[in-house]
């Protein structure tokens, strides 16, 4: 039997949830279910670490993530693993570079499981920030902004 549980990362914009199953690191959210944990196990740490060192504007080590969606979904997930920190691509140049459409990029985007780890919000739309986990507005829009702003500020270690 799979054994899943949340654990609650505090992030300068509010609580996040690490999801594990069989402690594989499964996926990042912005809600946190009522039956996460507050204490990380030394086996999590490394998606803990991640966190710590991305709003600490360090480059980040990625952990390993359990990527599992359709071959489309993961292609763009990769592709938004190397979108370098402090920079943004528009669903259509993402759409071009892909041979696909800006629609069908924003659906296997808004379906990212690693959100941070695998940097959608440095998807915007042609004119503005686009959308964020499926919303157009609202707490998610704030945070994907929040999220452009912290990393266009001056990168005090971002290279150390």
């Amino acid at each position: 039997m799979t054994k899943r549980q949340a654990f609650q990362y505090n992030a300068p914009f509010g609580a996040l949830s690490l999801s594990f199953e069989d402690k594989r690191f499964v996926g990042l959210a912005f809600s946190v279910p009522e039956n996460s944990l507050s204490t990380l196990p030394a086996w999590a740490s490394p998606a803990c670490q991640f966190l710590d060192q991305y709003f600490s504007q360090k480059q980040p080590s990625i952990p390993a993530l359990s990527l599992q969606g359709t071959a489309f979904q993961v292609k763009v997930w990769s592709r938004l693993a190397s979108i370098p920190y402090g920079h943004t691509l528009t669903y259509g140049d993402l759409a071009k570079e892909l041979d696909s459409a800006p629609r069908a990029i924003g659906q296997a985007v808004k379906r990212n499981p690693f959100p941070l780890y695998l940097p959608c919000h440095r998807v915007v739309a042609k004119a503005g920030v686009g959308g964020f986990d499926g919303h157009s507005q609202g707490r998610l829009i704030n945070i994907k902004q929040w999220l452009l702003d912290f990393e266009s500020e001056p990168k005090r270690n971002h290279d150390a």
